[in-house]
């Protein structure tokens, strides 16, 4: 069994600038949630970074939803991401882009 038996590698799409334009091309939602009176979180549902063969959990953390988005942003960045990882006819892998701001969202 290779590794593209078990699921799709997305392509790269041409890379726009703002993280609504990546959400939007690779069909994300993101979440972001007030934690604390001054303690926000922002990451992407069903998300996670791929590094070698581990997968960890991403997310901003800051205390405006604007800055735990810019931090999330920050984190994931170029990094290779699996949707629904647990999930064999939903997964996809993707490519970050390197370059995002904080708009369109």
């Amino acid at each position: 069994m290779t590794e593209h038996d078990w699921f799709t590698l997305v392509p790269m799409q041409k890379e726009a600038n703002t993280i609504g334009d990546f959400a939007r091309t690779y069909d994300l939602h993101l979440t972001v949630t007030q934690q604390g009176p001054h303690r926000w979180t922002a990451s992407f549902d069903s998300i996670e970074v791929k590094d070698g063969p581990v997968l960890w959990s991403a997310y901003g953390d800051a205390a405006t939803p604007f800055d735990a988005v810019r931090d999330y942003i920050i984190k994931i960045a170029g990094c290779r991401l699996v949707f629904d990882a647990q999930v064999p006819e939903t997964r996809r892998e993707f490519y970050c882009w390197r370059t995002l701001i904080v708009e369109g969202i």
